[in-house]
C-alpha cells in the first residue's frame, strides 16, 4: 500500500477516492486524477451525477460524473442559474 497516494482509482468495487493510501468514505468533493475531474459521493465516483458539484477550487459542472471543461452555457440546478465557462461556474 502506497500511504502517500491521493488520487481516483479502480478496483473491483468501483473508482474511489484515495487519500493518504486508502478510501475516503466521508469524502464529497470534486477530485482528479490522470483521466479527468470525478464528482465524488461517500467516497466513490458517480458517474451518473449530472450538474453543478464543488471542491476547494470553485464550482464546477458535471456530465456523467466527469467536469465537463469544453461546457460553456447556463445550468439550472434547484432554482439557481449558473454562468458556466470552460466547465467552471463563474
Amino acid at each position: 500500500v502506497d500511504f502517500s497516494a491521493n488520487t481516483v482509482a479502480k478496483n473491483e468495487n468501483g473508482w474511489w477516492l484515495i487519500r493518504n493510501g486508502k478510501v475516503d468514505f466521508s469524502a464529497n468533493t470534486v477530485a482528479k486524477n490522470e483521466n479527468g475531474w470525478w464528482r465524488i459521493e461517500g467516497g466513490k465516483v458517480n458517474f451518473n451525477f449530472n450538474g453543478i458539484a464543488s471542491n476547494e477550487n470553485g464550482r464546477w459542472y458535471i456530465r456523467n460524473g466527469k467536469v465537463d471543461f469544453s461546457y460553456n452555457g447556463y445550468v439550472t440546478q434547484n432554482g439557481v442559474r449558473y454562468h458556466v465557462v470552460n466547465g467552471k461556474v463563474k
